[in-house]
């Protein structure tokens, strides 16, 4: 999730300002204190058990979550997807998500939990069908590579408004009909996001999908060329139609915008938390022809490798070795060098040298994790302070190890409850939670 970071810092500072007792605070969705729970319907309770199958970094709720899943549940499913993008419930949605309060970084984007956040409402408590939708979406290809997912009816809804622009700006040509698969290649050209500037075969095949009245232009080449660049530009200035593009009308508009108006040295691609700028490329790599940086930077994006491992020398010594194999073989040969050079980190997603590959995170991944994990017994153990128990971190820990979350640690009723068991052994002492979790918690 792209603004974890952001919101966690920002939540830390608010809380210290509540500890400093500040009369003017600035509005933290997520803050507990500001937000307190009032009333917590059992719709909200089958929402939440839901959204914490899909995504396990989700720990505490309050007020703004709950109202704003009531909120979705009081609109129409055809106003919801009408203004999932922009208006009411994309407001509503950016509002859930930024109350929630996350253990680590999600591993989900925020767009993706959106749409989980979408289909829960819309079809495990309003349709009943949440074994269908567990089965459809949970270890779903898509959600896995892209951490969100396109349902069908948005990607249809996206195709009209490119079906209606393009007919327009292609009106020489005169586009008649889609043939099949134009949807799945228009799916897949969505999946690119920034990215598509580095797949123009891709928009090429899109637009072969399409039956036109009349191709017997002058300079067809140019008139393609031209096409497929203005289809890259409309691509990233809507954000994949979900957006209208800003000044439609003046001549630097998506219709009439192409690629090579900007520079190169202003060329930068930014998909999710990962940017390339051929600027930095060119200033991190000496003595590189031109054509050779070009190519760094292209496959760099296609293949979604850092910018720390494209200016290694490693990884230059091995663009050179294969410079003279064709564009397929290139590929694959990188691919093969990435598989046995590098470690994915599943946490941040990013490759690494140095990583030991029976580990899953990197070292900063692995620090940060440990930095949180202790930030928020901390949090835990000020909490636990403030209702007259001083009980030490181990022992917090130990709580947290029989499954209990921190909306329950942090109740009077349970630190009363565990405190006249606190001596007994593990196993014993871990039935009784359980026993006084199924009596006292819905």
């Amino acid at each position: 999730m792209e603004w974890y970071h952001q919101w966690e810092s920002e939540y830390r500072t608010h809380k210290e300002e509540h500890e400093l007792g500040t009369e003017e605070l600035d509005e933290c969705l997520n803050c507990e204190l500001c937000y307190p729970i009032v009333n917590e319907p059992i719709v909200f309770k089958k929402f939440w058990d839901a959204l914490f199958k899909f995504e396990d970094a989700i720990i505490i709720y309050n007020d703004v979550t709950i109202k704003g899943v009531l909120d979705l549940l009081s609109m129409n499913n055809s106003e919801r997807e009408d203004t999932i993008h922009k208006g009411k419930c994309r407001d509503i949605m950016d509002r859930i998500t930024e109350s929630i309060r996350y253990r680590i970084q999600p591993k989900i984007k925020e767009k993706g939990l959106r749409t989980i956040i979408l289909v829960i409402v819309r079809d495990c408590i309003e349709r009943n069908l949440g074994n269908e939708v567990f089965d459809r979406l949970i270890g779903n290809p898509e959600l896995i590579e892209h951490k969100y997912i396109l349902e069908d009816w948005d990607v249809e809804r996206r195709f009209e408004k490119f079906w209606q622009w393009y007919r327009i700006t292609s009106k020489e040509v005169g586009p008649l009909r889609v043939k099949m698969g134009a949807i799945k290649t228009f799916r897949e050209l969505l999946y690119e996001e920034e990215g598509i500037a580095m797949n123009e075969e891709k928009v090429k095949e899109l637009m072969s999908s399409i039956e036109y009245e009349n191709i017997n232009i002058e300079n067809v080449h140019e008139y393609h060329k031209s096409m497929v660049q203005k289809i890259i530009r409309i691509f990233i200035d809507t954000r994949g139609f979900t957006k209208e593009p800003e000044d439609s009308e003046s001549e630097n508009s998506p219709a009439s915008y192409e690629l090579e108006n900007s520079s190169e040295e202003e060329l930068e691609i930014i998909i999710g938390d990962k940017s390339w700028k051929f600027s930095e490329l060119e200033r991190r790599t000496s003595s590189m022809d031109k054509d050779q940086l070009r190519y760094i930077w292209k496959i760099g994006i296609k293949l979604m490798i850092e910018m720390d491992i494209l200016v290694t020398k490693m990884f230059i010594d091995k663009i050179q070795e294969i410079e003279e194999m064709d564009e397929r073989e290139k590929e694959s040969k990188i691919r093969e060098w990435l598989e046995k050079e590098t470690v994915i980190c599943e946490r941040c997603g990013n490759r690494r040298f140095e990583m030991d590959k029976a580990d899953s995170e990197c070292g900063e991944c692995i620090k940060e994790t440990r930095k949180n994990e202790q930030d928020e017994l901390a949090e835990l153990k000020d909490d636990l302070e403030k209702l007259g128990y001083e009980i030490d971190v181990s022992e917090i820990q130990r709580m947290k190890s029989f499954g209990v979350n921190n909306r329950i640690i942090i109740t009077k009723e349970f630190v009363e409850e565990y405190m006249g068991m606190i001596d007994l052994e593990d196993k014993e002492l871990r039935k009784e939670i359980y026993k006084w979790l199924n009596e006292n918690t819905t």
